[in-house]
Formats: C-alpha cells, structure tokens, sequence
C-alpha cells in the first residue's frame, strides 16, 4: 500500500480532468481519483476490472490506444519500476504525445538504496536518477517530489463531527536527522506544473507495524540473508537430484536395451530348436513309414512261405 501516498498527492488535481492509470496492481489508486472529481478514469491494464466510473482496457505495451492530445494526465505508478527500458521510454514518449497542453505526466518508484523497510520489494532498476533522466528526454519540466514513511506520536484535537480536520504539523526540529525517501514521485510536463502538485506537503501516520513490519530492518536483512542461503542449499540439492535423476534414467535405459537384446537372442535360439525339432519330427515320421513298408513286405513273405508249406 506504500503507492497510495503517490495517488493521494495526485488526486488534489485531478477533478474535471481525463485520466489514464496505467497498469495499477489493484483498483484502489484509481478509485481515489474517481472520488476526488476525475472526469474520466482509463485503466490501461488486465489486472483490475471495470466498474462504476472507472473503465478498464487492455494495455499495448508501449503504446496507448488515445487519440492525439486527448487526456490531461498519465499515470503510471506501481507499474513503472517493472517495465523493461526500451518499453518504458516507449510509453513515456506516447505519453507526450496523447497528453493535452498542460498535462501531467507522472511516474513513481522505489529508492532502492534505502534502509527503510518500505523500498524493500526487490532490486529496482529505476531509482531517482534514472526516472528523472528518463523523463527528462521527453518533457521540458520535471518535478521530483519525495516520499518519506513517517512514524511517531502526534497529539490531535478529538473533533465533532461537522468541525473541519485541523492543519498538518510535522515538527522537524525533533528529528535527529534528515528523513530518508523510501520512494520518489515524478510529475512531468511541456509546461508549468499546477501548484496544487508541488506546492503542498501530505503528510499519513502510519503505525510502526505498517512502516517496518514487526521486524527492525536489520532482523529483516538477517531473514532475508537467512532466506537466500536456505534458498541456496535446496537449488543445491536440487541440482543434486537431477544429475541422480539424469544418471538413473540412463541406466534404466541401458537396462532395457539389454533386456531387449536378451530377449531377441532367447527368441532367435527358440525359433532354432523349433526348428530342429520339427526337422527331427519329420525324420522321426519317415522311419517310422519306412519301418511299416519293412513289415508290410515281411508279413507278405510269411504269407508266401505259409502257402508253401500248406
């Protein structure tokens, strides 16, 4: 939820004006510019989906499907760090191009160099230089403005219910140094940014657990670099198994081959015996007719010898 501070600094301009949100990772960002007055809300992307005053269209990677100068602003928040370099700098020159005169183009990212907790969701290309230098190539101005996850104790009048919210107050001389920027908004333009923009400072409390976790950032530095090295023995052993997996299935191979070639050699020695058999069959049958033709001539010459004698 760190990106919702970057749609809340936007929404303070957005009433009566034609925005496109690009490729937001849930609706919340461009509901918050629904309520605060946009006169269209365009979602360019297929992880939210349309409803009341707010229409949902498929993203065409670096292009957006609009006319000429036909929006006031593009948005493109926690989407912007994800996208590949050439394909960024693509949207960011389209942008320029369906922006109306005085329209705003703004982009959001992660400081990846900082200590707090909230900047930690991964090795972001995109830091404060190179999103000011990639927006700088296509817009004439270019506002940086820093995000800085607040944590302390505030005293605040108990209000009514028609009394209107007091004044922010963030005194900074208690501080015992310099906040650091877990985030940095750009806002870019052809021409003079709007004061509302620029000119306010929001400052949103957030409890301790929503800041830095349960965890200080060095117990989460530590899980991490516990998390890395149990990461590290399992792709270990992993490789482990499938050079076994690899070595079984050869042999399992091999043994088939063998079982293949053994079992031809088996049916080639039957098909021999079967052979010889048969063979032996039919000399066995030959003698035996030879045997009955002997006896038959025997029996004729017992005949003759018994006539004889009678």
């Amino acid at each position: 939820m760190f990106h919702l501070p970057a749609y809340l600094a936007l929404s303070r301009w957005v009433a009566g004006r034609r925005v496109v949100v690009f490729d937001p990772d849930g609706p919340a960002g461009p509901r918050l510019l629904r309520e605060a007055g946009a006169k269209m809300v365009l979602v360019l992307g297929d992880r939210i989906e349309s409803e009341a005053g707010i229409e949902v269209r498929p993203a065409e990677g670096g292009s957006l499907p609009l006319r000429d100068a036909s929006v006031d602003a593009v948005f493109v928040i926690e989407s912007f760090p994800e996208l590949r370099p050439a394909l960024r700098q693509a949207l960011v020159r389209d942008a320029g191009r369906v922006l109306r005169p005085g329209g705003v183009f703004a982009a959001w990212t992660a400081q990846p160099d900082t200590a707090l907790f909230g900047s930690r969701q991964g090795d972001h290309a995109v830091d404060f230089y190179v999103l000011e230098e990639c927006l700088g190539e296509v817009f004439g101005q270019v506002r940086m403005l820093a995000q800085m996850p607040w944590q302390g104790f505030s005293l605040a009048p108990l209000l009514e219910a028609e009394e209107a919210a007091p004044r922010l107050r963030l005194e900074e001389s208690l501080l015992g140094e310099t906040a650091e920027a877990s985030h940095y908004l750009a806002l870019a333009t052809e021409g003079e940014l709007p004061a509302a923009l620029i000119d306010a400072c929001t400052m949103i409390p957030l409890p301790e657990a929503q800041v830095f976790g349960r965890q200080t950032p060095e117990e989460l530095l530590d899980e991490l670099e516990a998390l890395r090295e149990a990461l590290s023995v399992r792709s270990a052993r992993s490789v482990a198994a499938q050079s076994r997996s690899r070595e079984l299935e050869a042999q399992l191979e091999s043994l088939r081959a063998q079982l293949a070639d053994g079992a031809e050699r088996a049916g080639d020695e039957l098909r021999e015996a079967l052979e010889e058999a048969r063979a032996r069959a039919d000399r066995a049958r030959e003698a035996q007719a030879e045997l009955r033709a002997r006896l038959d001539e025997l029996e004729a010459e017992r005949s003759d010898l018994l006539d004889q004698l009678g």
